[in-house]
């Protein structure tokens, strides 16, 4: 697995959904593929995890 500092509380919200997307777009695999059950990620890089920070910041949460 690739090292990065993902928490294990980020790693089940947004972020970590954000980041193993992310990662799963590097390797190249089609977007429409994200949400479906038989969708292995791959590992996110510590890249991955910042960038999904970073796009976790500018998220508004909705009532």
């Amino acid at each position: 697995m690739t090292a990065n500092d993902l928490t294990e509380a980020e790693a089940l919200s947004r972020v970590g959904y954000l980041a193993r997307s992310l990662a799963h777009l590097r390797a190249g695999c089609p977007i429409t593929e994200l949400d479906e059950p038989h969708v292995h990620y791959a590992a996110p890089t510590q890249a991955n995890v910042d960038n999904a920070r970073h796009m976790n910041r500018h998220f508004k949460e909705t009532p």
